[in-house]
């Protein structure tokens, strides 16, 4: 599709309005939305709320970037044991007449391509009700999360047995798409390997930047490094961090999340309880240098390491996990990040680089900005 051609899109999605309790999801489908609605095209939103959601502070939100604003209703209860959504999983992968009753409303909606964000199960299955309903339709599905494969890597998924619901159901909902595109290449690349019958149809975006966040750039320099996030060792080992801190003296690093660390902590390490996410930026303007642990257990990528890349400080992510050279591979393309792997004297010699690290801001902004990614995403991936 040409880049100049503005078009109408339905995109279809569960969302949230900026708040105290965002999560990174919250804020790639929050790019994406403000990122299409900047390269003019008109997007009809379909947002999928369950019974309690603010729906007016979604519509007063959105209502900035969006031609109109559909409220669709979810199957699933808000907060639910892992034994119930499986259930209602299966439930709502072989029964749709939820979803094809409240699809028909979507039958008015004149666009020329449909996207289904697929966060939740919800979004799976307005979208395949509604490519029965109008199989002339356009349809693509985003996923920036993997079912079977979400926290885990594809040893672990073999092993847990619990987990083989979630291939069953995720491989059904992937049949029959022409256009599957997935939030990183990294996570294509595994998708791929995990459904090879189905992987010519799979494509990728990289994630882009949030909007404006060049405007809390005013860092001074200085020798203060954050981690901001959990650090529980099951998932994410931050040892290793703490003593490469140590033995180099000279940086001071602010730890602010939930975990356990069982090294000696030393004098120029101070640990903080879990902040809000207004207060984490206030913070991160007091930090030059940020660091991002990857989880040792799964092969997914947070997107946080993303969303600041506009700004001005360096970022040091530590890759770990048995899949960390394929994830570093990815993350040099970037040309953006300090990559080393989750051990002491890999830290240590990414820390000493700190001051001598530069990036190509244009480069950037040309090539992980909203609209960028947006337009791969109108153009079905890459």
């Amino acid at each position: 599709m040409s880049d100049n051609k503005k078009i109408n899109i339905l995109f279809i999605s569960s969302v949230c309005p900026p708040s105290k309790n965002v999560t990174s999801t919250d804020i790639m489908i929050n790019n994406i939305v403000e990122g299409i609605s900047m390269c003019g095209h008109n997007i009809i939103l379909a947002a999928v709320c369950k019974t309690g959601d603010d729906e007016a502070a979604i519509k007063e939100y959105y209502s900035k970037f969006v031609k109109e604003i559909i409220i669709l209703p979810s199957n699933f209860k808000k907060k639910m044991t892992p034994i119930e959504y499986t259930i209602s999983l299966f439930k709502n992968s072989y029964f749709h007449s939820f979803y094809r009753k409240n699809s028909k409303i979507l039958l008015n909606v004149e666009s020329d391509i449909v996207i289904s964000n697929n966060v939740y199960f919800d979004e799976i299955c307005y979208g395949k009700e509604l490519k029965k309903l109008n199989p002339k339709q356009e349809y693509y599905q985003l996923w920036t999360d993997p079912m079977a494969l979400s926290g885990v890597t594809p040893e672990i998924f073999k092993k847990r047995i619990k987990r083989w619901p979630f291939y069953i159901v995720e491989k059904k909902a992937l049949k029959d798409e022409e256009r599957i595109i997935y939030s990183t290449k990294s996570l294509m690349l595994f998708q791929k390997k995990m459904y090879p019958k189905i992987a010519k149809n799979m494509y990728y975006v990289d994630a882009g930047y949030i909007p404006n966040s060049e405007s809390t750039t005013n860092f001074e320099v200085n020798n203060k490094i954050i981690y901001a996030g959990n650090f529980y060792k099951n998932i994410r080992n931050i040892e290793p961090l703490v003593e490469a801190i140590g033995e180099l003296g000279e940086y001071e690093l602010d730890i602010y999340g939930s975990g356990n660390c069982d090294v000696i902590i030393p004098e120029n390490v101070k640990f903080h309880r879990r902040v809000s996410l207004d207060e984490l930026k206030t913070k991160e303007n007091e930090f030059f240098y940020s660091v991002c642990i990857l989880n040792h257990s799964c092969i997914q990528i947070p997107g946080k390491v993303f969303y600041n890349i506009q700004k001005n400080n360096a970022v040091i992510v530590v890759a770990d996990g048995p899949y960390r050279e394929v994830l570093i591979e990815y993350l040099n393309e970037y040309k953006r990040f300090i990559v080393c792997e989750n051990n002491k004297e890999s830290i240590k010699r990414a820390i000493i680089s700190l001051k001598d690290f530069s990036f190509d801001k244009e480069y950037i902004e040309t090539m992980y900005s909203p609209q960028k990614i947006a337009t791969d995403i109108v153009n079905g991936g890459l």
